[in-house]
């Protein structure tokens, strides 16, 4: 972890909050974007306030507003702006907004110029990439190498389920077909280790219940993923408690490999 990085993490660690999955690297991997909905639970749990938005322009080409917040005695103040040039979303007053007061939360929570929230461009989306590369290019920069080895060392199911968003950058640059393959083996990588780490049926409801804000953040395609591999743990290891024959002990080739410890 980089300095910056850990200085980041003591700050959002303070309300409760954590590095990954709530923020991100943006493309270019310089600068880190944070998710809205972890400013707003920081926000409530500091008590910060914010007063009446001030509107400069309500030119819907061009909407600038002025958002003033408070933390204790603190005052701090800054512009949101949204037009159809720098945002895809149609409702630009509300954009303008969650800019203005993004800005705001993070100048009082101390996070202001370290990370970015991700309401402030498109291409801070979770997942957002840069240019595709061609596959002779990605296989020159040994991009597949690198994402199989990260991978295959995330050996439990906490570490898979940062795995998407701490590799993100990289998976945006590479084919479609590359990123569907690498996304089915960490589906598989996923199973195996819900399997060896869930006995019980009860052991994956509070598997699920432990790393709900990871599946919550996870990308579409890898969410699901995570919910059909949970599905199907939670329904073997039921079937096979009702069966009163043993336990899912691990997979296969994706099949199920059933322990039957009094045969």
């Amino acid at each position: 972890m980089t300095p910056a990085d850990k200085h980041i993490a003591e700050i959002l660690t303070r309300y409760g909050e954590e590095l990954e999955p709530n923020t991100w690297l943006v493309p270019g991997g310089k600068a880190r974007a944070i998710k809205h909905p972890c400013i707003e639970r920081m926000c409530a749990k500091a008590g910060v306030t914010f007063d009446m938005p001030e509107i400069v322009s309500a030119d819907p080409n061009n909407v600038v507003i002025i958002v003033t917040g408070k933390l204790n005695d603190r005052i701090e103040w800054s512009f949101g702006e949204a037009n159809p040039k720098n945002n895809k979303n149609a409702y630009v007053y509300s954009m303008a907004e969650k800019r203005g007061k993004d800005r705001v939360a993070l100048k009082l929570i101390g996070l202001h110029g370290m990370v970015y929230s991700e309401e402030e461009a498109d291409d801070f989306r979770e997942g957002a990439s840069g240019p595709t590369k061609s596959s002779a290019q990605s296989k020159k920069d040994g991009d597949w190498d690198k994402l199989k080895l990260t991978l295959d060392t995330a050996d439990n199911c906490e570490a898979l389920l940062k795995w998407p968003l701490s590799n993100a950058p990289l998976i945006g640059t590479i084919k479609p077909a590359w990123r569907e393959q690498i996304s089915e083996l960490w589906r598989t990588a996923f199973l195996e280790a819900m399997a060896s780490e869930c006995q019980t049926p009860a052991e994956a409801k509070h598997l699920g219940v432990l790393y709900a804000k990871a599946f919550e953040a996870l990308p579409d395609d890898y969410l699901a993923h995570a919910k059909d591999a949970w599905k199907q743990i939670y329904r073997e290891l039921t079937d096979a408690a009702r069966a009163g024959d043993g336990f899912v002990e691990g997979f296969v080739n994706g099949e199920p490999v059933v322990a039957r410890p009094f045969a």
